[in-house]
């Protein structure tokens, strides 16, 4: 596969490598602003968690500046003993009301690897988003018990995609590896242009799309270089042409988000009712 095969992995990189700020451009140019999401990353989390239903924060976003069009979760490891535990993502207002939440990841086995899953409008936790707002990734053990959390890896990207149209599909590339696409389209509704392509392994291609397929551009892991493809085909070094021609560029939330911002007291945490299913 690409992940095993293609590319090479973070044990053969130096801490340093990361990506490009400048240097040669491709005919196209570089991504749109609106294209670069914004990022949520928690690398380690270890909690052993008593107080049963209560959701615990993780970390939070800034406030948002645009309408969300789709929320990309991906954890690397999710270890739950009791499997009793839940990752979630809440919505809060520019008061900090609570607004909407979602659980995103619930254990199936007590460990569990490369989960993947993406939210897009037709659920509230990114319908009801509106700028101003504001996300919280949490975590929390079902009510009336205990249990021991692990996670690594823990990330979401919120891609805003401005005031225009964003297209995003489920795609492989030529290596069977599937993800979800994110930019231009030609008129089969293909990826043609530049655009992103969210790994189900937590990974991003930033680059050039052909009808449908992966033609130029830069494979990451967060901001670390991965791995590039020049002509459709995966290069056997890193391309530094191409990696700064296709830098992994996320947005920065503008205006941060205090922990006095947030109104907890009338989180209905508790309140099924108030909480979408949206996990595979």
């Amino acid at each position: 596969s690409i992940a095993s095969q293609k590319k090479p992995t973070l044990s053969r990189l130096s801490e340093d490598e990361s990506y490009g700020e400048s240097g040669a451009r491709e005919e196209l140019g570089q991504l749109p602003t609106e294209l670069r999401p914004h990022i949520m990353h928690v690398p380690k989390l270890q909690k052993k968690l008593k107080d049963g239903g209560k959701w615990l924060p993780a970390i939070t976003s800034g406030y948002l500046e645009n309408y969300v069009k789709s929320l990309v979760f991906s954890v690397d490891d999710f270890v739950d003993t009791k499997l009793k535990c839940n990752l979630g993502v809440a919505l809060y207002n520019e008061t900090g009301q609570f607004v909407a939440r979602c659980i995103v990841f619930r254990s199936r086995t007590k460990s569990s690897k490369g989960l993947f899953h993406v939210i897009t409008s037709d659920q509230n936790i990114v319908s009801k988003a509106k700028p101003g707002y504001f996300y919280q990734l949490q975590y929390a053990v079902d009510s009336g018990h205990q249990d021991l959390l692990k996670v690594k890896g823990w990330m979401c990207k919120i891609f805003s995609g401005g005031d225009g149209p964003l297209t995003s599909y489920y795609m492989a590339d030529k290596d069977g590896d599937y993800g979800y696409y994110f930019g231009p389209v030609n008129n089969k509704d293909q990826a043609h242009g530049n655009g992103y392509l969210e790994y189900e392994n937590g990974c991003t291609f930033v680059g050039k799309f052909a009808n449908g397929q992966l033609l130029n551009g830069a494979y990451y892991k967060v901001n670390q270089i991965q791995a590039t493809m020049k002509d459709k085909k995966w290069t056997q070094e890193i391309n530094r042409e191409l990696q700064h021609a296709y830098p992994q560029k996320l947005q920065i939330f503008k205006r941060e988000v205090q922990p006095e911002d947030i109104d907890y007291e009338n989180d209905d945490s508790n309140k099924r009712s108030s909480i979408d299913l949206c996990c595979v």
